[in-house]
């Protein structure tokens, strides 16, 4: 775990690896690349949980639509995540990384309908989280159970692209 913590303190590992690389040209830098693998899988494995969670919910609380909403967005907040630091060394622990959700990697598959999806879905947490009111749940842009079905797909969608680079989630 230090050497992964060491590697999520430098920043950007892209550009470490980069600069580090112009250093010393016979570097060996396996082990930040095995450290951003193991992080990006640790990340995939957080997304599965919240998932699995959303689906407990929904299952045996019908009514508690909200925290089904929210556990679908942490799913697919936490892939995309997963996506956005293997693909582009970014990582930020604030809440400012929640505005990131949707920046997905010009080859995601269908990017656009994905990053719209991000987007609809963190208005719909925050509905759920924050709107005490009943009639919240008619102003979600679709039925808790369709906001879990696309989460699903996202992050089955996420785990594959990773995979195909590399990351066996």
């Amino acid at each position: 775990m230090g050497n992964l913590r060491r590697v999520l303190d430098l920043g950007n590992h892209g550009k470490v690896c980069a600069a580090l690389k112009d250093l010393d040209a016979g570097a060996d830098l396996g082990f930040v690349k095995a450290a951003v693998a193991a992080q990006t899988r640790a990340w995939l494995a957080l997304s599965k949980r919240h998932l699995q969670t959303a689906k407990a919910i929904r299952v045996q609380l019908q009514r508690d639509w909200r925290c089904t909403v929210s556990r679908a967005y942490y799913a697919a907040y936490t892939a995309a995540r997963a996506i956005r630091y293997f693909v582009h060394g970014q990582f930020d622990s604030s809440a400012a990384d929640h505005k990131k959700a949707s920046e997905l990697p010009d080859d995601f598959p269908d990017r656009d309908q994905w990053r719209e999806f991000l987007v609809i879905l963190r208005d719909d947490r925050n509905k759920a989280d924050y709107h005490p009111w009943r009639e919240t749940y008619w102003e979600l842009s679709e039925s808790p159970d369709k906001l879990l079905d696309r989460s699903a797909r996202f992050v089955g969608l996420a785990c594959q692209y990773l995979r195909e680079r590399g990351v066996q989630p």
